[in-house]
């Protein structure tokens, strides 16, 4: 059968009562539960039907038969989630596969996993016999966007492209978060069609992704005092410090890749034309402009420090407030500022 994107499977040209066998394939879990749970809520909402989820690690070759013989009683249709898929024994494949030679018309299969075997036949025909979705994790700011293009677009709403370009600068890039901040959108402007900057703004004014903008600016413009300031905010929001470190951690790995490509010659247009994909389009030129602010032969050293407060992270009793505040003090003095 088809194979669909996630941007194709939400159009409302996709008809969901055309098919009864959805494989949902990828590593990212938080996209698949999605997708997987509106699948069910159209079904649902169109025919009343009954559910079960199954989860394979827990499954037995004897109940997932049972469960793919038995009719509903209670209604006219049944969806059956099959969660985890790669972890199906063999004989428990061969049953799924085995189903599809003469599939029920009153059921429909949701089968979720991270990947396939294409080497076995059993996953041929399952493949061959279901309606395929990419559940990928987003490879760059492209795919975010597309995303979130998506889902407005579900929600019947529509964002300024500036107030997108604001929310996009802000999130960091993953599903699971820009969902988040987007329900927050959604309860803010309640009924209202169109999303503004200033809504984008005082949504995102405490999020966690906002804050991270905002650290990355401060470290971008070496600015310690503001720089301690938000990471003493985010502990006190819960962040768990080594979060914070790996964060810090991401920050000077762009850095770290920019000035490379700097000392080959790489031009700036194409540096961020071609070469910093996973950063926001909006994000890349601030970018640049904090990597020349770094000292290219103190990157070393700056690495050091992240990786010896790290350790000290896990070996001593120091606070985390003071074991961070020192980390960036170092890493400034380090840089020569």
């Amino acid at each position: 059968m088809q194979s669909f994107s996630y941007q194709e499977f939400n159009t409302a040209k996709f008809r969901y009562s055309e098919h009864r066998s959805y494989l949902l394939v990828g590593t990212d879990s938080y996209l698949g539960e999605k997708i997987q749970r509106r699948i069910r809520e159209k079904l649902l909402s169109q025919s009343g039907s009954d559910l079960s989820i199954l989860y394979s690690d827990e499954l037995t070759p004897h109940e997932l038969s049972e469960q793919l013989d038995v009719y509903s009683v209670f209604s006219q249709s049944k969806v059956i989630v099959i969660k985890n898929a790669e972890k199906l024994k063999k004989n428990a494949l061969d049953i799924l596969s085995d189903y599809f030679n003469e599939p029920s018309d009153s059921q429909v299969l949701i089968i979720i996993t991270q990947k396939i075997d294409a080497r076995m036949n059993a996953w041929k025909k399952i493949k061959e016999q279901s309606v395929s979705i990419a559940c990928d994790p987003p490879r760059h700011s492209g795919d975010i966007r597309a995303w979130l293009d998506t889902e407005l677009a579900y929600a019947a709403k529509s964002m300024h492209p500036k107030a997108k370009d604001i929310f996009l600068s802000r999130i960091e890039l993953d599903y699971s978060t820009i969902d988040n901040e987007l329900q927050k959108l959604y309860l803010l402007v309640d009924a209202r069609s169109s999303i503004s900057e200033d809504d984008v703004i005082r949504s995102l004014g405490t999020s966690r992704g906002g804050a991270m903008a905002d650290l990355y600016r401060a470290l971008g413009s070496l600015n310690s005092k503001q720089t301690i300031t938000l990471i003493n905010g985010l502990l006190a929001n819960d962040w768990e410090p080594l979060a914070i470190s790996g964060q810090l951690q991401r920050f000077y790995m762009a850095i770290w890749k920019i000035q490379l490509l700097m000392k080959n010659h790489i031009s700036e247009s194409e540096i961020l034309s071609k070469h910093l994909n996973e950063l926001f389009f909006s994000y890349r030129k601030e970018y640049v402009e904090f990597a020349k602010r770094y000292k290219a032969n103190k990157i070393g050293d700056i690495f050091r420090i992240l990786y010896e407060t790290d350790a000290k992270m896990k070996l001593t009793v120091a606070t985390p407030e003071l074991l961070l505040m020192t980390c960036v003090l170092d890493i400034f003095k380090a840089n020569g500022k």
